[in-house]
């Protein structure tokens, strides 16, 4: 079985395509789960990476503290 120039050009456009649909709908979300409470959700459109780490750093700090109580 002989591939044809038309089989070769939906091939590459499906795969092109698959590709800007793979990274145009990824999201970056920060989920916070609480002991018996609903997890707190939300995405981190333009926020920098060095916020993040802090934020990330805080909130896991906060809550080693609490369990020690």
């Amino acid at each position: 079985m002989a591939f044809n120039t038309r089989d070769c050009y939906y091939s590459i456009s499906s795969g092109v395509y698959l590709i800007y649909v793979f990274l145009t709908s990824k999201r970056h979300v920060i989920s916070i789960n609480p002991d018996g409470g609903k997890p707190i959700v939300f995405e981190t459109k333009g926020m920098k990476r060095d916020f993040l780490d802090d934020f990330i750093d805080k909130i896991e700090k906060t809550s080693m503290k609490l369990k020690k109580l």
